[in-house]
């Protein structure tokens, strides 16, 4: 996992991104958001604990209900399905500040991934 929380670790990591969060990411410098955002890239390799371990909450407890088979009503503000990767953002304070997930898209499927492939929508 590849954990931004700053303008300069952003723009240190650019050139070692994959394309999708290379442009992300430099969709959020460009939109003068960075310091109001934290971005993790997660991998095929990355657990639930290491998510929570960096963040703080798991995108799969939310509103005290877990995604399971038998679904779940979503509490994120976007989940985008990018076709190998999914973005998953929560806005947690009314100043703007977000965590932005870039899920990479692998098999076999993580509980997260098959959380993004069930819910997630085709994004820009």
């Amino acid at each position: 996992m590849l954990s931004l929380i700053d303008p300069a670790a952003m723009i240190a990591a650019l050139p070692t991104l994959a394309p999708l969060p290379r442009r992300r990411v430099q969709e959020i410098l460009d939109g003068q958001l960075a310091d109001m955002t934290h971005i993790l890239i997660i991998g095929p390799d990355d657990t639930e604990a290491n998510i929570v371990a960096e963040i703080g909450f798991s995108p799969l407890d939310l509103e005290r209900l877990r995604f399971s088979e038998c679904g779940l009503n979503p509490a994120w503000d976007i989940l985008h399905d990018h076709r190998g990767w999914f973005e998953l953002v929560f806005c947690v304070a009314n100043d703007g500040f977000a965590f932005v997930l870039l899920i990479e898209d692998h098999e076999p499927p993580t509980p997260l991934v098959h959380m993004c492939r069930t819910y997630g929508r085709v994004g820009p």
